[in-house]
């Protein structure tokens, strides 16, 4: 019972700093906090990223002409590389990722296994939607991009929605019916909706 004391007064403390800092956004209250400005890349990993992205070029072409083994091996693992660099500059939300299995409990091949997931679905999904919209311009460039803006839209109310669920399936535990705590047996629903949420925001997040 004193457990579940501490962490109805965390609940409501978390409630209170989100109230305090929608005040403090409100321009009828202060003035709006200044966008955070977004940290350029490092030149020594851009002059890499420049490098692979020649090298990466000249190994396509080579294959297209020679259809051989080596060229498309070698197309691959530069393929892999440039990722690598690319997924090491600026946003890409590894920091959400980072933070999320910071603040939980989870064994060793749960990260590496989302991790593996995320860059699965950045992979496939770019190459349906390069697929659909290639080779379009003007009116229809434009409503692909609006396409896209809808998509990222959706993954901001798909997490949205996974969070609210999540915090309803918390309170229930939180504030037992008649004196018992509830239990659906499904403990894990919360890390699953939060990592299937976090997976599908950074997906579109970092694709578009």
């Amino acid at each position: 019972m004193k457990k579940v004391g501490v962490r109805v007064r965390a609940c409501i403390l978390c409630a209170l700093a989100a109230c305090a800092t929608g005040v403090l956004a409100n321009p009828f209250f202060g003035g709006a906090p200044a966008r955070p400005r977004r940290q350029p890349t490092p030149e020594l990993l851009l002059r890499r990223y420049a490098l692979v992205h020649q090298r990466l070029g000249a190994a396509i072409v080579q294959w297209s002409k020679t259809h051989s083994t080596r060229a498309w091996w070698i197309t691959v693992m530069l393929s892999f590389a440039y990722g690598v660099l690319h997924a090491l500059g600026p946003g890409h939300r590894k920091a959400a990722l980072f933070s999320f299995y910071l603040g939980r409990n989870a064994p060793v091949w749960e990260p590496a296994l989302t991790a593996a997931l995320l860059a699965a679905l950045h992979g496939a999904a770019s190459l349906l939607l390069l697929s659909a919209f290639r080779g379009v311009s003007g009116a229809i460039g434009a409503h692909s991009a609006r396409t896209m803006w809808y998509m990222e839209v959706g993954s901001y109310g798909l997490l949205t929605f996974l969070a609210l669920f999540s915090l309803v399936h918390e309170l229930m535990h939180l504030f037992p019916s008649g004196g018992r705590y509830f239990s659906c047996g499904c403990s894990a629903h919360t890390a699953v909706c939060m990592r299937t949420g976090t997976v599908a925001h950074m997906q579109w997040g970092t694709m578009l």
